[in-house]
């Protein structure tokens, strides 16, 4: 039997990950997991959502002595399992450097646009 306080542990070590890896913060209210994981959205894997329903069902079911009976502690341990190796796998470094590259991307496309758009005012008006 699962018990709420054995959910929230869980909930805690998930979340603190959560934040190493993404550097979104979890605030000490009662559903602040479930808050960064809407905030980290497509930054953690479809996998992740899934098996955090699955803590989400647990910790509602366990505040009812007969519901708390259908949810196995096997169940949880591989949500927790599979929610750890997925966020294990992000590099924090790499994303940062890719969102990097990216605004670096944005700014060179901008600057290869403006000087297409002077080229083309130099032929129009007759400069070139």
């Amino acid at each position: 039997m699962i018990s709420a306080d054995d959910i929230a542990a869980r909930e805690v070590r998930i979340s603190l990950l959560l934040t190493a890896k993404t550097g979104i913060k979890t605030g000490p209210k009662r559903d602040g997991f479930y808050r960064a994981l809407r905030r980290a959205g497509r930054d953690v894997p479809r996998a992740v959502h899934r098996h955090a329903a699955v803590f989400a069902r647990a910790k509602h079911m366990a505040g009812h002595p007969r519901l708390r009976q259908m949810c196995t502690p096997a169940q949880l341990d591989e949500a927790e399992a599979l929610i750890t190796a997925a966020l294990k796998t992000i590099d924090p470094r790499d994303r940062r450097c890719g969102r990097r590259l990216a605004v670096i991307g944005e700014i060179v496309f901008n600057m290869l646009g403006v000087f297409a758009g002077g080229v083309i005012w130099l032929i129009w008006a007759g400069y070139l």
